[in-house]
């Protein structure tokens, strides 16, 4: 994320023809036209662009940090 006056700019940068760009007036405006324009991507390219493999990879790690992490779910308190 860089703010460029008059608003900012999200960047998901991988190779100098794949790049996800998008603009807001606010943040919050420049990431959900960067969600928006992610999508469109993964929509529209093949499996072996730098930015799926990206995704991919943000992806499989999050699975790991939630299986990693322990669950609480039918576990009474012993209070």
């Amino acid at each position: 994320m860089y703010q460029e006056p008059p608003g900012f700019i999200c960047l998901l940068p991988n190779d100098v023809y794949q790049s996800v760009v998008s603009k807001g007036s606010t943040v919050a405006e420049a990431v959900d036209n960067s969600d928006v324009k992610l999508q469109a991507h993964l929509r529209s390219s093949g499996d072996d662009t730098p930015i799926v493999f990206f995704v991919k990879g943000l992806l499989i790690k999050a699975v790991h940090v939630v299986k990693a992490r322990p669950s609480n779910i039918g576990q009474k308190s012993r209070e």
